[in-house]
């Protein structure tokens, strides 16, 4: 019976804006952690985007803040 899954795995890795990004080749079963649409799926990227410790604290903030959902602009 043929192996069904490649054993070599090549990356390529570089920062653009602070942000991570890793080409893994081609596309691959992943398991993300991310909060909304994480689990197991396949990528050929995997993208880690560097944030502040504190975001909030760093910027100002008005009596009112309002926090919009980050998928509409990810």
């Amino acid at each position: 019976m043929p192996d069904r899954h490649d054993s070599t795995l090549v990356t390529r890795f570089w920062v653009e804006q602070g942000t991570l990004l890793i080409d893994l080749g081609a596309r691959r079963r992943i398991l993300s952690s991310a909060p909304r649409g994480g689990g197991l799926k396949r990528a050929r990227f995997i993208l880690n985007h560097q944030v502040p410790a504190n975001p909030i604290m760093a910027q100002v903030r008005s009596a009112k803040s309002i926090w919009y959902d980050p998928a509409r602009y990810l």
